[in-house]
């Protein structure tokens, strides 16, 4: 299953270090895959013994209560909207000096651009940039998120190292050279003690939905972004209906409401409205992940898709389009499915729906290969290595 990346994923075993005095720099810990991902790695690495503080451009989100459970230091940064620059840079110097951390760790492109700047006037700290896009500046429509795209490829010899979840966040990084010493994979953890099968939840949701038991719930747990391509799943949903299967669909998730607005204008349109049941965003995913029967990817571009591995810690089957590391995490050449090809992909479900699931080796998949545990591993490793080397970077350019 692994490739030639086995090494960072089968960490060494523990052995007793110094503590790290680490910073990880984050606009806001809403709801989001990155946002718990910086969560779970800071609890991670706090629970290998580490002095974590998280700095956060706005000190709110869901996740802030977790790391008080923790009893890790969340820093506010109290930036007053986009267009406040060097006040805000200034509160980022002055909250560094008092810190004084080994390393600084950044998530996502803007971070990753303020860790930049925060080098340049501590050059001593090990600066680690986390790489999550996978997709390219023309593929973003946002004229800011384009620019802060440009800038971080400008920057990205500034940090000492380069963690990216993803091979594909990795080439768009890396502009497809293959000698990239600082850039290294690092898949995604999940916290298996949250996502775990839930055989009430199942019944409870199930009856709110007002779904016969026995009927295949059919299941896309996306927000409502073109790039999740909610058509083609659409579509395929279309093809499968016409067979005479008895499914049903659950399309979980929010966004745009025009947008929702046309998904279900679409789905009228097909035909299949009264087979689909708009969820909306929910807080309870393990109940309903675990309601589903099969959850199915339908994205054009991802990076680590943390649903699909949500879903198999809850025993449940998946099938996605060839995107990011999805094949990584489902291990099943089956299961995978063209992106932008409603036939594939039904073909791709037809063939999971008559392969009886086995949830228990779908979860232990997960706690074998992307446990938040590990995770914490990882990074520890190779920020140790990187340190015992001197963050000697002469010669490595991406």
């Amino acid at each position: 299953m692994l490739d030639d990346h086995r090494s960072l994923l089968v960490p060494n075993p523990k052995k007793q270090v110094n503590p790290l005095k680490i910073v990880m720099l984050g606009q806001s810990l809403d709801t989001g895959g990155a946002e718990r991902q910086l969560m779970e790695t800071a609890i991670g690495l706090k629970q290998l013994g580490h002095d974590l503080t998280v700095m956060l451009f706005y000190e709110r989100g869901e996740y802030l209560a977790k790391l008080e459970d923790e009893k890790i230091l969340t820093v506010g940064l109290k930036k007053r909207g986009r267009w406040e620059v060097f006040r805000f840079l200034f509160r980022a110097f002055k909250a560094m000096r008092e810190l004084n951390p080994d390393v600084i760790y950044c998530f996502l492109s803007v971070p990753n651009i303020v860790g930049a700047f925060l080098k340049l006037l501590f050059p001593n700290v090990i600066l680690i940039w986390g790489i999550r896009n996978s997709a390219r500046s023309a593929d973003y429509k946002e004229f800011w998120t384009r620019v802060a795209f440009w800038l971080e490829l400008k920057l990205k010899n500034s940090p000492d190292l380069l963690i990216a979840n993803s091979h594909a966040a990795m080439h768009v990084l890396a502009d497809g050279k293959a000698d990239t010493p600082r850039l290294v994979f690092v898949p995604n953890g999940i916290d298996a003690a949250s996502f775990k099968p839930d055989p009430a939840g199942r019944a409870r949701l199930r009856l709110e939905w007002k779904l016969n038991q026995q009927i295949s719930l059919i299941g896309i747990v996306a927000r409502l972004d073109v790039r999740k391509d909610h058509v083609t799943f659409l579509r395929m949903a279309k093809l499968l209906v016409d067979t005479g299967r008895k499914v049903h669909f659950a399309i979980v998730g929010s966004g745009d409401s025009k947008y929702q607005a046309e998904l279900v204008a679409f789905a009228t349109l097909l035909g299949i409205g009264e087979n689909i049941t708009w969820v909306g965003a929910r807080a309870d995913m393990a109940a309903v992940y675990s309601a589903l029967d099969l959850l199915v990817l339908s994205s054009t571009t991802e990076g680590f898709p943390n649903v699909l591995a949500e879903a198999m810690a809850c025993g449940v089957q998946c099938v996605s389009t060839d995107v990011g590391e999805a094949r990584l995490i489902l291990n099943n050449e089956q299961f995978i499915a063209v992106p932008r090809d409603p036939n594939s992909l039904k073909c791709a479900v037809v063939r999971a729906l008559d392969t009886p699931p086995d949830p228990a080796a779908l979860r232990q998949n997960i706690l074998d290969n992307f446990s938040k545990e590990r995770l914490a591993l990882r990074i520890e490793k190779i920020v140790l290595s990187l340190l015992s080397s001197g963050a000697n970077r002469s010669g490595s350019h991406i």
